[in-house]
């Protein structure tokens, strides 16, 4: 069935629409709010609120592309999975202008990293890194967005990105040198 059948029948009430909805959606945004999130019950958690947003304002929604409709549910899991992490203390550190210097041998490794490693190295990172890292280099937000959504300073942003990426840096190129030295 495709989406566009699937939302007006959920805008009727039908409940196999909704049940199909889930289960097309929930891995996709499953994997959205894991990048932000490191328990697996909170991403559960994230996800079902998610989706109590998304029945509750699918009426007020207008379809016109799979692309927008993806777009409109990502933007409401990333808000779902915000708002939780400022309920749940998010910290930010404060850094004094920081610079970010790109690192050639970083860029070489990261390229040959799989989607897996990549996701565990961003999950170790803390939380206010984690979260500005994946909101400025995965889903594309400007840092004026990130400072709006987040109630902070560009500035913050700014460095806070910087020290994420420092921290990927040494993680990743770290591990990287670990397994050359395991393999010789």
């Amino acid at each position: 069935m495709d989406t566009k059948r699937i939302i007006d029948e959920c805008k009727k009430g039908i409940e196999d629409a909704q049940r199909t909805l889930f289960m097309k959606f929930s891995g996709y945004l499953y994997g959205v709010i894991n990048k932000y999130v490191n328990s697996g019950f909170l991403v559960q958690d994230i996800l079902q609120e998610s989706f109590i947003i998304i029945f509750n304002n699918l009426e007020k929604f207008e379809y016109k592309s799979d692309f927008q409709f993806y777009a409109w549910i990502k933007k409401i899991a990333i808000r779902e999975t915000i708002k939780n992490l400022k309920k749940n203390n998010l910290f930010f550190e404060p850094i004094e202008d920081a610079k970010y210097i790109e690192n050639t041998e970083f860029v070489s490794i990261i390229s040959k990293l799989n989607k897996d490693d990549l996701l565990m190295h961003l999950k170790s990172l803390p939380d206010g890194f984690r979260t500005i890292f994946n909101m400025y280099a995965i889903e594309g937000y400007s840092h004026s967005e990130i400072a709006k959504e987040l109630g902070i300073a560009e500035s913050t942003s700014r460095s806070q990105l910087t020290r994420a990426r420092r921290l990927l840096q040494k993680r990743i190129i770290g591990t990287d040198i670990g397994q050359i030295k395991k393999e010789k």
